[in-house]
């Protein structure tokens, strides 16, 4: 980088109209931004690594997508026979209860009928 001619810039910007204390200052801000340590600005190079493992990680991203989706297709084939039994039982308690219930009913109207005609006079 070249040397900052402090002194020439301060006397150009006088001749265009400038105040000795803005030329100064101007020439200051210049020589504070050709000074500044710029090291930590990324390069082309960081952005083009960025760009890179940004690319890895969608490549990875799509591909735990696939095996989401693989795993879903593979819990719905498995569910499928589960859920068949399931409702099998359900069905089956259903039928249960009710032979029990029906059966329960017929006792109970039976025991009613006996205990009426128990009662004197009937």
């Amino acid at each position: 980088m070249n040397a900052l001619d402090t002194h020439r810039l301060v006397k150009r910007l006088v001749a265009v109209g400038f105040s000795d204390e803005q030329a100064e200052t101007v020439t200051d801000v210049v020589r504070e931004g050709r000074e500044a340590d710029f090291s930590h600005l990324a390069t082309q190079s960081d952005l083009a690594a960025v760009k890179n493992d940004v690319a890895a990680v969608k490549s990875d991203v799509a591909a735990v997508k696939s095996d989401l989706a693989a795993v879903a297709t593979q819990l719905r084939t498995e569910m499928g026979p589960m859920e068949s039994r399931l409702n099998a039982s359900i069905s089956e308690a259903k039928a249960d209860l009710l032979k029990w219930v029906i059966g329960l009913l017929l006792v109970q109207g039976g025991a009613v009928v006996t205990l009426i005609r128990l009662l004197p006079g009937h």
